[in-house]
């Protein structure tokens, strides 16, 4: 089986939603209400706080939706709510308060400015998954691969996750995950864990215990380093859609955009990577020829991206330079309420 993974566009939300629908869990948790979900997603979609994935498996060049998994930044105020008890499942009521008008997913902005000081929340929400393909190992190792690969990169302060599913309840916990009880307290579950447990419940991994996991994957998700290259979010999209593998004729497809700009974006990345003076690009001392020497950059720029995946990740960029200034050393002056970020733009953060 050829499994692959790509960012949920809106014109997914419908496969998303019928894969959501065909969970045994869907009627319980969110009232079989799809019209309210369709218009939740579409909200969404595409935020910096909301990180939705479509797996599918390919076979002879034709695709099959397998299941839909997302990650989502939250507000410190809702998960202090969600960890006292009574425990509620956090998915159902994430699409409950944005459709009443309330956002327990951080903004755009408070992404970049979380990224920037202490720190995300990631909540770990699962969509919905043929039920036939979630048990097999090499599915269950692809997502669990896909889950790392997509957090590693971003400074998290916490961890929060939950399902529905006995034998997911043991792998998160065995991965180093404790679960929260009603008094406050966190501990270990047995092997013997029983279905009765599924009722809501709360699995979390602070940055502090992971790092004391040392060599767990758990522990992986917070080693943190800072970016260097400060990407814009332009920037960035091109390059997290070459690392899947698209050459530039299939990222105009993927990016919506002509092939001239995908050339100039190439351009203002090698730029920005020629002035930070890393070392990244290879030197030409002898003369070659054009498409080799081009092939050769993207290989060693999407190398070293691969490896530092925190280049790919939204941050106020300002503002994290600004957060490693002493505090005797920094006078404020009028334009640091206006951050240029990863994305590219100004935005008042």
């Amino acid at each position: 089986m050829n499994l692959r993974r790509r960012p949920l566009k809106r014109s997914d939300i419908s496969v998303c939603i019928d894969l959501l629908a065909a969970h045994p869990e869907f009627t319980a948790l969110y009232q079989g209400r799809r019209e309210l979900l369709q218009s939740v997603f579409d909200k969404i979609v595409g935020s910096a706080g909301f990180l939705a994935f479509l797996f599918e498996s390919t076979e002879n060049q034709q695709s099959k939706p397998l299941g839909v998994g997302a990650l989502a930044f939250l507000t410190d105020e809702f998960v202090k709510h969600a960890k006292q008890p009574p425990f509620f499942w956090i998915g159902p009521r994430v699409v409950s308060d944005l459709a009443s008008g309330k956002s327990p997913i951080l903004s755009d902005e408070s992404v970049l400015r979380a990224g920037a000081l202490d720190g995300l929340t990631l909540y770990c929400w699962p969509l919905g998954f043929c039920e036939q393909y979630i048990q097999l190992p090499e599915v269950q190792n692809f997502l669990m691969a896909s889950f790392i690969e997509e957090t590693r990169g971003y400074k998290l302060k916490e961890f929060l996750g939950q399902t529905t599913d006995p034998a997911g309840a043991l792998v998160s916990l065995h991965s180093g995950a404790l679960l929260l009880t009603p008094g406050g307290t966190y501990t270990d579950l047995p092997d013997d864990v029983a279905p009765p447990l599924l009722s809501p419940h709360l699995f979390v991994i602070t940055r502090e215990k992971a790092l004391q996991r040392v060599g767990s994957w758990s522990s992986s998700l917070f080693v943190y380093n800072p970016p260097e290259l400060g990407f814009s979010r332009g920037e960035q999209r091109l390059l997290g859609a070459a690392l899947r593998g698209l050459d530039d004729d299939e990222l105009v497809s993927d990016l919506q955009i002509s092939l001239s700009a995908i050339k100039k974006t190439w351009r203002s990345i090698y730029s920005r990577v020629e002035r930070a003076g890393l070392s990244i690009l290879p030197s030409s001392p002898q003369p070659q020829r054009s498409g080799d020497r081009g092939k050769g950059k993207k290989h060693r720029l999407l190398n070293y991206v691969r490896e530092h995946p925190e280049e790919l990740r939204p941050i106020a960029t300002k503002l994290l330079h600004l957060s490693h200034v002493p505090a005797q050393q920094h006078t404020p002056n009028a334009g640091e309420s206006q951050l240029r970020h990863r994305v590219g733009r100004k935005r008042v953060v």
